[in-house]
């Protein structure tokens, strides 16, 4: 790899150095300004779930607190990673049920729960995974929103040209200020579009997103509502026994 990278990690066994892990980081703040930077700043890579907040303002900005009357754990799953647990199946459940579907409508595709005991269990009581098991589940639950906002079809959401998945890419563009092509995305784990940009623009992107007193009227209300909400409920982001 030609981009510069350097020593982020030493891991020891015992006294003596054993792994290393290499590769770049960045720290900017909301102004644009580099605080630290490891490696090379402009590293192009995928952030992957690390963008969630980003693709949940876009249901948000169409209003869909107010339309389908979402309380603050049900903002903070549709940011989720989550471990598939009953109240992440519960809240999975009553947001599509709020937006008149059911989990028939998710594309993410099954997998067992993250949360090992959970899993253990369905195994147990021969229960194959579904869809809303699957941890971007709330994230797709929330691309549905805006699809019914929108008046868009459903059972498409999640490719690359269809007007929701062009609404988060302008998101992404427009907070990173970085002007994310065709070349710059490519498919998820999950299925749905994710987006490539410099390191330097998507920290800088999430500086602006928690400082959103200073974004523009139309942004800064739903990112208010996103940053207080996965902080007062980050268990719905994440699960009962991991790092938020």
């Amino acid at each position: 790899m030609e981009d510069k990278m350097d020593l982020l990690l030493k891991i020891y066994r015992g006294k003596l150095e054993d792994l290393y892990t290499f590769g770049s980081l960045v720290v900017v703040d909301k102004d644009g300004k580099i605080i630290f930077s490891k490696g090379n700043p402009d590293e192009i890579s995928f952030p992957r779930s690390s963008a969630k907040l980003m693709q949940a303002m876009v249901p948000l900005s169409l209003g869909a607190v107010e339309k389908f009357n979402l309380s603050p754990k049900e903002v903070a799953q549709i940011c989720a990673s989550h471990s598939g647990e009953d109240f992440h199946i519960k809240t999975v459940s009553e947001i599509l049920e709020k937006i008149g579907l059911d989990e028939s409508y998710l594309k993410c595709g099954p997998h067992y729960p993250f949360k090992k005991d959970v899993t253990e269990n369905m195994i147990k009581n021969n229960e194959k995974p579904r869809d809303i098991h699957n941890n971007c589940s709330g994230k797709h639950s929330g691309m549905l929103m805006s699809a019914k906002i929108l008046k868009e079809s459903l059972n498409d959401y999640y490719k690359i040209d269809h007007p929701v998945q062009k609404l988060i890419t302008e998101m992404i563009s427009n907070l990173c200020e970085f002007d994310i092509t065709r070349d710059y995305i490519s498919v998820d784990g999950c299925g749905v579009p994710v987006h490539a940009l410099p390191l330097y623009n998507f920290a800088h992107g999430m500086a602006k997103l928690s400082d959103y007193e200073n974004l523009p009227e139309n942004l800064s209300n739903p990112a208010k509502e996103i940053i207080g909400d996965i902080s007062e409920n980050s268990i719905y982001t994440s699960g009962s026994d991991r790092i938020d």
